[in-house]
């Protein structure tokens, strides 16, 4: 599991059969992983506003059903959203 910790939240991308499968919960909190370790990767010059513009973008671009083990994982979620914050890429 890979997820995005900014602004207090942790974000992700997993499986579900209907609707979005980008969502968050607190760090080091999700109830489906243990969380093993944290990568800092800078700060992001965004603020909680665009963030929330590229959410939005990510939850359309990222339905859950979409998931893919090999193609379309938590990871590649988390590399494109690490881009976008402009922060390095896990």
């Amino acid at each position: 599991h890979v997820g995005v910790e900014v602004f207090g939240r942790e974000w992700s991308f997993g499986h579900c059969p209907r609707g979005t499968g980008v969502g968050w919960c607190l760090p080091r909190k999700h109830p489906d992983h243990v969380w093993e370790s944290a990568i800092e990767l800078g700060k992001t010059n965004l603020i909680e506003e665009d963030i929330e513009l590229l959410i939005d973008g990510f939850k359309l671009q990222y339905p859950g059903r979409r998931y893919d083990l090999l193609r379309c994982n938590c990871a590649h979620f988390a590399k494109e959203f690490c881009r976008d914050l402009g922060v390095d890429q896990p």
